[in-house]
């Protein structure tokens, strides 16, 4: 796709594909994609990829690679079955929130956009069977949000422990949303899952002693030595 146009189709390969690389600005959608017979390699080298229920693999053991470049765009939802390796931006699909359910390795390399949707009280969500690496940057939105203390968005649903951590933000720091701070996790749930929970923390005990005042036992507070 190299003439800027958007391209829409719903088809089952059956013949042996083994590479295919998306070229151009414009955007390639694909649904219910279908590699039976060899394991796909999928470079997005430009633009948008944008796929649903896609597979690139033989089966759970030989698992195809999609690799987007930085610059280029991954817009994924639904089972996808391939290894991501992002350098570029990765978006989950849907018109509000989604649920990305892959098998595969996920890496977001250091120079990777991880785009995080929140509306109302739900989050985007991915849900990760292999193994995973995070090193890309973190970028939040919001809809109609209004947080309350101990707000859990468990967006990152893991069967393995988490490699890794967004860039600046390691295990326990906080996520300034809109002005509004949020901890970040990457031990939460069954103790393998990324989430970002409210914690309003006014208060800091440093220096010995609480810096903004006396702390309000409403909320949290950090205790630095």
């Amino acid at each position: 796709q190299n003439n800027h146009i958007s391209i829409n189709f719903n088809k089952d390969l059956k013949h042996s594909i083994s590479n295919l690389t998306k070229i151009g600005s414009g955007t390639l959608k694909a649904t219910n994609f279908q590699l039976p017979l060899i394991p796909l390699i999928l470079n997005v080298t430009a633009g948008k990829l944008s796929i649903e229920n896609f597979n690139t693999s033989v089966n759970s053991n030989i698992m195809g690679n999609i690799t987007v470049a930085s610059g280029a765009t991954l817009e994924a939802q639904g089972d996808v079955e391939a290894n991501l390796l992002i350098s570029g931006s990765l978006v989950i699909g849907g018109d509000t929130t989604g649920v990305l359910n892959t098998k595969g390795l996920l890496h977001l390399l250091p120079s990777s956009n991880f785009y995080l949707r929140i509306k109302d009280k739900v989050s985007d969500v991915i849900t990760l069977d292999g193994q995973s690496m995070l090193n890309g940057n973190l970028i939040v939105t919001h809809t109609n949000y209004v947080p309350t203390l101990e707000d859990q968005f468990i967006f990152i649903k893991s069967l393995n422990s988490i490699g890794g951590s967004f860039n600046s933000y390691p295990e326990g720091l906080s996520y300034n949303i809109n002005g509004e701070k949020f901890r970040i996790s990457y031990k939460s749930g069954t103790g393998n899952d990324v989430s970002l929970t409210y914690k309003d923390y006014t208060t800091i005990w440093e220096n010995s002693k609480w810096s903004n005042g006396n702390p309000d036992y409403t909320k949290d507070a950090i205790i630095k030595e």
